[in-house]
């Protein structure tokens, strides 16, 4: 299984992980915001250690600090353009913002493969 492959497994597990908890916090009466809030946190350290040791392979334990705080500062990045595109988008209408949404999220999803596996978890692997 190639390292994209991988990644796209962890990333659609990462999404069930968030939808699961979301729901089960939002169920325990949490509200909308912290109910998200609290999901993607478990969403994305579960995505960070998996993309870590399963789908980059990177074992250094010497780049960890770096790792994690790039890593929670792209997923940070990714909400606030992903937000702001379509936020601006759903001004002019919610269909375009949709597609927007699919779109840009499509575009990150690929971008940020790249940019982990070359600058986060600096991959070795020539392989796509």
């Amino acid at each position: 299984m190639t390292s994209f492959n991988r990644y796209f497994l962890i990333s659609a597990l990462s999404v069930l992980i968030d939808i699961s908890f979301f729901l089960v916090f939002y169920s325990a009466g949490l509200n909308v915001f912290q109910s998200a809030i609290i999901a993607r946190i478990i969403s994305s350290v579960f995505n960070f250690s998996f993309n870590k040791y399963y789908v980059f392979k990177s074992l250094r334990s010497s780049s960890f600090r770096f790792e994690i705080i790039s890593y929670f500062f792209l997923a940070f990045s990714n909400s606030l353009i992903s937000a702001s595109i379509i936020n601006f988008l759903g001004v002019i209408s919610v269909q375009l913002a949709g597609l927007a949404k699919f779109l840009i999220d499509c575009f990150l999803f690929i971008l940020n493969y790249f940019l982990q596996k070359k600058i986060i978890f600096k991959s070795k692997s020539s392989k796509l």
